[in-house]
């Protein structure tokens, strides 16, 4: 009787440290977030990275990782598109503080679009900037931004742009207006070119 008696206590404890261990990995498992390691352009650099991300509020703030090397890890929203934005060099010209709507001039950019890629690349920093631009023009709150602009194929856009040998000559103000009011479309992409853009340095994020 004593023998059965400890056989089920040992069994109770079983399933207790089990059930523990469950909760514990729900926490992890139904999180909204998760890490993701960015490999940067060249070890031989640094860069600063910069994403949007959640404040105690509700709202979006940039935040800002300086003087980085080889790779980082960012902690972003899981099922939504997620601009980040790297740059060679230091972060002062880049902005001040927590302000998403800094403007910097860089010809030297990179960026991503997660989870459409999980590189940066200087060929997508253009699709990432007016992704992030339009993260930092919303009144809303971050959810409802998130919830929005991810309804967007940015896959599909990030192809496009890679048929541009310099997207950044494209009119990015248009491109915005019509990515936000549902009217953008392959067919209308070319008439979004800027014949008042005569060098490659371009004003952006």
């Amino acid at each position: 009787m004593e023998t059965k008696h400890e056989f089920v206590k040992m069994l109770l404890e079983t399933a207790a440290l089990f059930f523990c261990g469950v909760l514990n990995a729900g926490c992890t498992f139904f999180s909204e977030t998760e890490n993701v390691c960015i490999t940067l352009p060249d070890d031989s650099r640094t860069y600063c990275v910069k994403w949007i991300c959640e404040d105690n509020s509700g709202n979006g703030v940039c935040r800002v990782l300086d003087n980085c090397c080889g790779s980082v890890i960012l902690e972003l929203p899981k099922n939504y598109a997620v601009p980040v934005l790297v740059f060679s060099g230091a972060s002062e010209a880049i902005m001040a503080g927590d302000n998403i709507a800094t403007v910097s001039e860089y010809r030297n950019q990179y960026g991503m679009i997660y989870p459409y890629t999980v590189g940066v690349y200087e060929k997508d920093a253009f699709a990432s900037s007016v992704l992030f631009t339009m993260y930092a023009a919303s009144s809303s709150g971050l959810k409802e931004t998130e919830e929005y602009l991810s309804s967007f194929n940015w896959g599909k856009f990030i192809e496009l742009c890679d048929e541009y040998e310099n997207p950044w000559k494209l009119n990015k103000q248009k491109i915005m207006e019509a990515i936000a009011d549902g009217s953008f479309s392959k067919k209308r992409m070319c008439l979004f070119g800027s014949k008042a853009i005569a060098s490659e340095v371009q004003t952006h994020f």
